[in-house]
Protein backbone atom coordinates (compact mmCIF):
# COMPACT_ATOMS: atom_id res chain seq x y z
CA UNK A 1 0.00 0.00 0.00
CA UNK A 2 1.37 3.36 -1.00
CA UNK A 3 1.70 6.14 1.48
CA UNK A 4 0.68 9.72 0.93
CA UNK A 5 4.36 10.62 0.67
CA UNK A 6 4.59 8.52 -2.52
CA UNK A 7 2.00 10.76 -4.22
CA UNK A 8 3.72 13.99 -3.21
CA UNK A 9 5.65 14.53 -6.50
CA UNK A 10 2.46 14.18 -8.56
CA UNK A 11 0.58 16.49 -6.24
CA UNK A 12 3.31 19.11 -6.48
CA UNK A 13 3.34 18.69 -10.25
CA UNK A 14 -0.34 19.53 -10.62
CA UNK A 15 -0.23 22.30 -8.02
CA UNK A 16 2.67 23.91 -9.91
CA UNK A 17 0.79 23.98 -13.21
CA UNK A 18 -2.47 25.13 -11.65
CA UNK A 19 -0.51 27.91 -9.97
CA UNK A 20 0.82 29.01 -13.36
CA UNK A 21 -2.76 29.28 -14.60
CA UNK A 22 -3.83 31.32 -11.60
CA UNK A 23 -0.82 33.65 -11.74
CA UNK A 24 -0.90 34.20 -15.54
CA UNK A 25 -4.36 33.41 -16.90
CA UNK A 26 -3.43 34.42 -20.46
CA UNK A 27 -4.43 32.25 -23.39
CA UNK A 28 -0.82 31.27 -24.10
CA UNK A 29 -0.30 29.91 -20.60
CA UNK A 30 -3.61 28.07 -20.63
CA UNK A 31 -2.65 26.44 -23.93
CA UNK A 32 0.84 25.59 -22.69
CA UNK A 33 -0.29 24.08 -19.39
CA UNK A 34 -3.09 22.08 -21.00
CA UNK A 35 -0.63 20.60 -23.51
CA UNK A 36 1.80 19.70 -20.74
CA UNK A 37 -0.93 17.97 -18.75
CA UNK A 38 -2.23 16.08 -21.82
CA UNK A 39 1.25 14.87 -22.78
CA UNK A 40 2.03 13.87 -19.22
CA UNK A 41 -1.17 11.83 -19.00
CA UNK A 42 -0.23 10.22 -22.30
CA UNK A 43 3.21 9.35 -20.91
CA UNK A 44 1.74 7.93 -17.70
CA UNK A 45 -0.62 5.72 -19.72
CA UNK A 46 2.23 4.48 -21.89
CA UNK A 47 4.35 3.82 -18.81
CA UNK A 48 1.50 1.86 -17.26
CA UNK A 49 1.23 -0.46 -20.26
CA UNK A 50 4.93 -0.83 -20.98
CA UNK A 51 6.06 -0.86 -17.36
CA UNK A 52 3.63 -3.49 -16.11
CA UNK A 53 3.30 -5.78 -19.12
CA UNK A 54 6.38 -5.06 -21.22
CA UNK A 55 4.22 -4.65 -24.33
CA UNK A 56 4.93 -1.68 -26.57
CA UNK A 57 1.65 -0.10 -27.61
CA UNK A 58 1.18 2.51 -30.31
CA UNK A 59 -2.58 2.48 -29.88
CA UNK A 60 -2.74 5.23 -27.27
CA UNK A 61 -3.03 7.89 -29.94
CA UNK A 62 -6.19 6.23 -31.27
CA UNK A 63 -7.97 6.45 -27.95
CA UNK A 64 -6.87 10.01 -27.25
CA UNK A 65 -7.92 10.98 -30.77
CA UNK A 66 -11.35 9.37 -30.51
CA UNK A 67 -12.11 11.12 -27.23
CA UNK A 68 -10.86 14.48 -28.48
CA UNK A 69 -12.66 14.20 -31.82
CA UNK A 70 -16.02 13.31 -30.32
CA UNK A 71 -15.70 16.02 -27.67
CA UNK A 72 -14.73 18.61 -30.28
CA UNK A 73 -17.54 17.67 -32.65
CA UNK A 74 -20.13 17.78 -29.87
CA UNK A 75 -18.95 21.22 -28.78
CA UNK A 76 -18.94 22.45 -32.38
CA UNK A 77 -22.41 21.05 -33.13
CA UNK A 78 -23.98 22.49 -29.99
CA UNK A 79 -22.68 25.02 -27.51
CA UNK A 80 -19.79 24.80 -25.04
CA UNK A 81 -22.18 25.06 -22.08
CA UNK A 82 -22.09 21.32 -21.46
CA UNK A 83 -18.35 20.92 -22.06
CA UNK A 84 -17.78 18.65 -19.05
CA UNK A 85 -20.60 16.38 -20.19
CA UNK A 86 -19.05 16.24 -23.66
CA UNK A 87 -15.68 15.33 -22.19
CA UNK A 88 -17.37 12.49 -20.32
CA UNK A 89 -19.12 11.32 -23.50
CA UNK A 90 -15.84 11.44 -25.43
CA UNK A 91 -14.09 9.40 -22.75
CA UNK A 92 -16.92 6.86 -22.64
CA UNK A 93 -16.88 6.46 -26.42
CA UNK A 94 -13.10 5.98 -26.41
CA UNK A 95 -13.47 3.37 -23.66
CA UNK A 96 -16.20 1.61 -25.64
CA UNK A 97 -14.09 1.38 -28.78
CA UNK A 98 -10.97 0.45 -26.82
CA UNK A 99 -12.82 -2.48 -25.25
CA UNK A 100 -13.37 -4.11 -28.63
CA UNK A 101 -9.89 -3.31 -29.88
CA UNK A 102 -8.51 -4.72 -26.63
CA UNK A 103 -10.36 -7.98 -27.19
CA UNK A 104 -8.44 -8.40 -30.43
CA UNK A 105 -5.07 -7.01 -29.39
CA UNK A 106 -4.61 -8.70 -26.02
CA UNK A 107 -4.58 -12.12 -27.60
CA UNK A 108 -1.23 -11.26 -29.17
CA UNK A 109 2.20 -10.73 -27.65
CA UNK A 110 5.50 -9.22 -28.67
CA UNK A 111 5.93 -7.72 -32.10
CA UNK A 112 2.48 -8.91 -33.21
CA UNK A 113 0.82 -6.86 -30.47
CA UNK A 114 2.91 -3.81 -31.40
CA UNK A 115 2.08 -4.08 -35.10
CA UNK A 116 -1.65 -4.51 -34.45
CA UNK A 117 -1.79 -1.44 -32.22
CA UNK A 118 0.18 0.48 -34.83
CA UNK A 119 -2.33 -0.57 -37.48
CA UNK A 120 -5.24 0.63 -35.35
CA UNK A 121 -3.53 3.92 -34.56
Amino acid sequence: MKKIRDYLPWTLYFVFFIRILVANPGSHYIHLVSRIIIYSLYAVAFNLVYGTTGLVSFGHALFYGIGAYITGMLVKATSPEFFLLYILLGAMSAAFISFFIGLLALRLTGIYFTMLTLAFA
